[in-house]
């Protein structure tokens, strides 16, 4: 089965009014009200989005651990992977580390087999 990581529309509007947000505040001048607001609202942004893909993390590893006895993970170097600039902001968006920590964990919760190759 085919699991899709990070395609969903939130995020790609999430990400440009981030963009566009972090443009408004970088143009206020420094120590204004206005300013001030303009960092609260990248900071609600940029929260959202670490809400939304932890939220997304979750549904996909409980999904893979639901519908499958045994997940095998293969150890991969991700720091030499991020090196590739064109990938390096996709591979970091889906951060393989909190995937397989999460994977571990509810393998052993519900009883399933967890293989790291």
């Amino acid at each position: 089965m085919l699991y899709k990581l990070y395609k969903h529309e939130l995020l790609i509007v999430l990400h440009d009014r981030f963009g566009r947000a972090v443009i408004v505040h970088s143009r206020k001048q420094k120590g204004s009200k206005n300013r001030e607001k303009a960092r609260i609202k990248v900071a609600k942004i940029q929260a959202r989005i670490t809400d939304s893909r932890k939220d997304h993390l979750h549904k996909l590893t409980t999904q893979l651990v639901r519908e499958n006895q045994t997940i095998v993970v293969e150890n991969l170097a991700v720091k030499d992977m991020v090196k590739n600039p064109k990938l390096s902001q996709a591979i970091s968006d889906v951060s393989w580390g909190e995937i397989t920590r999460q994977l571990a964990y509810k393998c052993r919760w519900y009883g399933r087999n967890y293989i790291k190759i």
